[in-house]
């Protein structure tokens, strides 16, 4: 009996450090929102920073989902992206999210929720590193300094700034934390609702889950093609029923493939404005680069060592981030404008190219390299810690806090091509006499040439309930930049839709109309007094 103080003391001694651990990730996680992201965008009514890239689009996209009657199929958006029309998962929103916030109508006025998912983000981001490298046998002030390095990948930080919905990282880590050595049923469900989710979230994360499945069945559970193909099934046919649930299935549009500018370049891993790459940040950092190091170091010396269970073999590790690399390339290896091999040519692999095009920007694929190179190389790292003494332990973590400290002194460097400052509000076209004719009516359809992302001219279609061309709205077969040029010709030639609005961008003179008006350097063409 005399032992139970001391025991209650050494339990009560643990859960203060754990309080105080869980304080100090909590503040460190805050301290990198508010320098990178900024606490002013998380208010709700916060609206105009949204309007700005592709975020822009992603708003306006789910707001008119939010305000249009219930149809068939239900994720359809009739009045953005006229006259093509789109589906809520195209204009790459929170699918699930906006489905409850329609069910429900809780706001009468326009929100955005962008500023607080992003916060969330950055905790998820921060929780679900924590979490990959406790399984390795990383300590629980390890696993904090690994988990800040995780939310300081550059990847993840600049995608914050300009597409919300493609930020949510977390779920790409949360599948290389499913990783195991044995098949287990249990985990069977659990990598179907990761589908699910991640497809309600965005289709490019969706296709990365699927990756690092195929790589659990491959690697772990050493499937065959009959057992692959039915656990493939049996993890995607939930989303496809879903998709098909609320009419995503046929709306891909195949008119650009990830070829040249689309693809990721070996170059992007390692410098952070490599050229000709479309998606800039798969950057590794230098404090990626450090850990990098340490993971070959540790993997070489230790070859022989039995790796922790959650962490594949290396030689399969080195095989998944090759194929990866492989697919965010598009087969086409290259180093900043140089390419090294072109398998399209070299092995005939034409044939993929209209499946890939359904994943127009394939570069964003490298994300799944940057993620797995940092978990394989902490793993690795992880591994050796049983067999070292306490000095070298130190020492680990010691190199693990430089490693944060070097990564954010660098991606600091990037502080201005990561941070968006907030934009100035626009001017109110509704100033114009005639523009807020159409605007009080509401009746019109609204198309701008060339399709862009005009923050006044967006605002203005949608403040007045105009059905709109958008950019990036809409999805067909027939591929809706191509409808958009014929529209165009037509407009050019004179022949106007009824009941429509057109701005010209940068235009003086157009076809003959009495209905038309200069607003700064844009032309606009009425085809008639609404």
């Amino acid at each position: 009996m005399a032992s139970t103080p001391s025991f209650n003391k050494i339990k009560m001694s643990k859960s203060l450090n754990r309080l105080l651990l869980l304080l100090i990730w909590t503040a460190g996680v805050l301290f990198l929102f508010h320098t990178f992201f900024g606490f002013a965008r998380v208010d709700p009514h916060s609206i105009e920073w949204v309007y700005q890239g592709d975020t822009a689009g992603n708003q306006l996209g789910w707001y008119y989902f939010y305000k249009e009657p219930w149809v068939f199929p239900p994720g359809d958006v009739a009045g953005y992206g006229y006259p093509v029309s789109t589906n809520i998962v195209s204009s790459d929103t929170f699918t699930l999210l906006v489905f409850i916030l329609k069910a429900f109508k809780p706001f009468k006025e326009e929100i955005q929720f962008y500023g607080i998912w992003i916060l969330l983000n950055y905790f998820l981001q921060g929780f679900t590193g924590f979490r990959i490298v406790r399984k390795f046998g990383a300590s629980p002030v390890q696993s904090t300094l690994f988990s800040w390095l995780i939310i300081l990948t550059p990847a993840f930080l600049f995608r914050t700034t300009i597409h919300v919905a493609l930020s949510s990282h977390w779920l790409i880590l949360l599948g290389l934390s499913m990783l195991g050595t044995r098949p287990d049923p249990k985990k069977e469900s659990g990598w179907i609702l990761l589908a699910l989710l991640s497809a309600l979230t965005e289709p490019y994360i969706w296709a990365m889950v699927m990756i690092i499945f195929v790589f659990q069945k491959l690697a772990f559970d050493r499937a065959s093609i009959r057992p692959l193909i039915a656990a493939g099934l049996k993890v995607g046919l939930p989303v496809i029923a879903v998709w098909g649930l609320i009419g995503m299935i046929g709306r891909s549009d195949a008119s650009a493939v990830g070829i040249g500018a689309f693809s990721a370049r070996l170059s992007s891993l390692f410098i952070a404005h490599t050229k000709g790459s479309y998606e800039p940040y798969a950057y590794l950092g230098y404090g990626g680069f450090l850990l990098l190091f340490m993971g070959i170091i540790a993997a070489v010396l230790g070859r022989k060592r039995t790796l922790h269970p959650h962490l594949p073999r290396i030689r399969d590790s080195l095989w998944f981030i090759a194929g990866a690399v492989f697919i965010a390339s598009t087969f086409v290896i290259a180093w900043e404008d140089h390419v090294i091999l072109n398998l399209f040519k070299l092995m005939r692999l034409t044939g993929m190219v209209h499946l890939l095009s359904i994943f127009r920007t394939t570069g964003r694929f490298i994300w799944i390299v940057n993620y797995s190179v940092l978990a394989f190389s902490a793993g690795w790292v992880f591994s050796a810690l049983p067999n070292l003494s306490k000095k070298y332990r130190y020492g680990i973590t010691a190199s693990l806090a430089l490693i944060v400290v070097l990564q954010y002194q660098d991606v600091a460097s990037l502080h201005s091509g990561l941070k968006v400052p907030l934009p100035t509000v626009p001017s109110k076209l509704t100033e114009y006499p005639e523009l807020n004719e159409i605007c009080q009516s509401g009746k019109a359809h609204f198309f701008m040439f060339p399709s862009e992302y005009d923050i006044g001219w967006l605002r203005f279609a949608h403040d007045c309930n105009l059905t709109t061309s958008a950019p990036n709205s809409g999805r067909s077969p027939k591929g809706r930049d191509q409808i958009l040029s014929e529209e165009y010709q037509r407009v050019k030639s004179g022949i106007l839709r009824p009941d429509s609005i057109y701005v010209l961008k940068n235009e003086h003179a157009g076809p003959e109309s009495k209905n038309s008006i200069q607003v700064g350097n844009d032309l606009i063409l009425f085809s008639r007094r609404l």
